[in-house]
């Protein structure tokens, strides 16, 4: 898909910002953020919908099991699960994974360090 003067202003409309986010999912948005890409909280299914719409993009996202976040700029898209110390991914999670085949980057922070892993 060709990025238009459209995908721009979507780029710069959509801010989200859940005051129920956990401190991990906090650090994450702030991690993606501060490299230029937009982070939408999928708990906001009415700017999710719009994203994945102008992305051509036909998920299920009503399903239990969604990552934390949608994260794009103009020429990428991903999903995001933020995750610390020894929490590990839930069978609701792990088969919203396996059934849908957008890229997905767990977020792995382990504190007090706040190292971050990446898996993908």
């Amino acid at each position: 898909m060709k990025d238009t003067i459209e995908d721009i202003d979507l780029l710069l409309s959509f801010k989200f910002y859940n005051t129920l986010e956990t401190d991990d999912e906090k650090i994450a948005r702030e991690y993606y953020e501060s490299r230029e890409f937009t982070v939408i909280n999928t708990r906001d299914k009415k700017a999710l919908l719009n994203v994945l719409k102008s992305k051509n993009l036909f998920l299920d996202i009503k399903k239990s099991g969604i990552p934390d976040f949608f994260i794009f700029n103009l020429s990428e898209h991903f999903f995001v699960e933020a995750k610390s110390g020894n929490y590990f991914l839930k069978q609701n999670q792990i088969e919203w994974i396996k059934n849908n085949r957008e890229k997905v980057i767990i977020f792995w922070l382990r504190k007090p360090k706040h190292n971050i892993y990446f898996e993908e």
